[in-house]
């Protein structure tokens, strides 16, 4: 059983291999390497059930050690092992099924099927899943993967051409990229982009809450343009009140990794949760599409 801090702070019962009649120890020890820190792991294999479809002699790490992730998110990492860039052993960030996100990243899921795929061991597999377009509302934006050198990986980012909020910052990047990343929770951009939109909405630091903090109603739509879509977010998907007339934001400085390139934009959960989202690496492109029936005021997603 993991004995690490986040292991222990978990809220839901661990897993316990001694439960499980048909699983295999592989007796190999994996280094896991995510976004926001590592997992150290004993390789298994077992048969997974998801809805009606049985994944037979499924490959997984049985974390023993957890470093680096903070103690108050409710998930770490992504499911399925995968071949990296390096043909080390790490975790797949490219597989568009393995990604296990907050729920509204599966909006628009249907049908479960996997495949085989010789990564680790030889013994990996995939799981894809479709898309269902009655729960889109309108077309699916899909951003384009970049093809030059923006960090250890393409995946999964895009190219981000500006960002504006009417009367406080309007930036535009010449070299820059999002990535949608599921492993946080706010928007993280570099120092010298935070500072133009804090000096434009006459932010002030609260040493007791430890946040820039500013008056509501200097707050704007906030408009993410990447090469051939506009995405726009409401107000009240980017700030947070603090009092009636006080808010903040969902920025943080950009904690870069590895696989960053210096002019990130990191989109996370606080971001991709208000669309459905689609990571398809056959297409070699991100999806993202408002749902159908959902509460899209304000959510606007248009093309160029």
């Amino acid at each position: 059983m993991c004995k690490s801090e986040f292991c222990l702070t978990r809220n839901g019962p661990l897993f316990d291999a001694g439960k499980s009649s048909t699983i295999q120890n592989e007796h190999k020890k994996l280094t896991l390497e995510y976004e926001q820190g590592t997992v150290v792991s004993d390789l298994y294999q077992d048969n997974i059930k998801i809805g009606g479809t049985v994944v037979k002699n499924y490959p997984f790490g049985k974390a023993f050690q957890v470093i680096g992730f903070n103690n108050s998110v409710t998930y770490a990492g992504i499911l399925g092992l995968g071949g990296s860039e390096d043909n080390k052993p790490k975790l797949d960030k490219r597989g568009p099924s393995s990604s296990i996100g907050e729920p509204s990243t599966f909006y628009g899921a249907s049908g479960i099927t996997y495949r085989k795929r010789n990564n680790v061991g030889g013994k990996t597999c995939q799981f894809a899943f479709g898309i269902d377009k009655s729960r889109i509302e309108g077309d699916i934006a899909w951003l384009d993967l970049p093809t030059c050198d923006y960090g250890s990986t393409p995946f999964w980012k895009t190219k981000l051409t500006c960002a504006k909020i009417e009367g406080v910052a309007d930036l535009k990047f010449k070299k820059a990229v999002a990535s949608f990343d599921t492993s946080i929770k706010n928007i993280q951009v570099p120092h010298k982009d935070l500072a133009v939109i804090h000096e434009g909405l006459k932010a002030e630091y609260n040493d007791h809450s430890k946040q820039y903090e500013f008056k509501c109603c200097y707050a704007k739509d906030l408009t993410i343009s990447f090469e051939k879509y506009d995405v726009t977010l409401p107000t009240e998907a980017w700030t947070k009140k603090v009092n009636d007339e006080i808010c903040t934001d969902v920025f943080q400085v950009l904690k870069p990794t590895k696989n960053d390139h210096e002019n990130t934009w990191k989109l996370g959960t606080k971001f991709i949760t208000n669309f459905v989202s689609i990571f398809d690496e056959h297409r070699r492109q991100t999806g993202l599409a408002l749902l159908a029936g959902g509460n899209n005021n304000g959510l606007k997603i248009s093309a160029k």
